[in-house]
């Protein structure tokens, strides 16, 4: 059995006034004033930093992500961070839009959706992001969204979210022919 690790920088009440000081001098812009603590105590400046969290000095980093958060953003996580966020605050919990962001990337939520966005559509059909709403908006394309398909047509532009296309849907949409005349309706596009 391992015996418990010994602190190598134990702090005292001393230590920690000198500690408390050069956060109250950093409020005031000097920035240099924990590296002089630290060099001045012998200390690595990561460990009077740690103290400085310990003793309530500084911001520490956010709680632990709950697994019914994890499950929110799973859920959700097609949405903007504004609507993720919403969703997150009707359950209870609070978080910034930037912590939101970064799980999702760890979590690899919208890398994972099934289907093609409005822009990646538009790229391989060779028109504008605005034309394949459109076709959506007219029937051509039935997007199946996570959440809500009226608040998709706006989203889409601004975040790329992903139009999952039905077996049955998929050819009701407009196919572009080499002349620029769309097969299924005669026009040109």
């Amino acid at each position: 059995m391992k015996s418990p690790k010994k602190r190598k920088y134990v702090p005292d009440p001393g230590i920690d006034s000198l500690i408390r000081g050069a956060y109250g001098q950093q409020r005031w812009g000097d920035r240099t004033a924990l590296m002089r603590v630290a060099a001045e105590l012998g200390w690595p400046p990561y460990s009077v930093a740690r103290r400085g969290a310990e003793l309530g000095l500084c911001r520490t980093k956010e709680k632990p992500w709950s697994a019914e958060e994890e499950a929110i953003l799973l859920d959700c996580g097609q949405l903007p961070g504004t609507g993720v966020q919403r969703r997150l605050r009707e359950a209870g919990y609070q978080r910034t839009c930037a912590a939101i962001a970064l799980k999702l990337t760890r979590m690899h939520v919208r890398g994972n959706s099934d289907g093609y966005s409005a822009h990646s559509l538009a790229t391989a059909f060779g028109v504008d992001v605005h034309k394949v709403l459109s076709w959506i908006n007219v029937g051509y394309s039935k997007p199946r969204v996570v959440e809500q398909i009226p608040f998709y047509a706006r989203a889409a532009i601004a975040g790329g979210l992903p139009i999952r296309l039905s077996a049955s849907s998929s050819s009701a949409l407009p196919t572009r022919s080499i002349c620029g005349v769309s097969r299924n309706s005669g026009s040109s596009i």
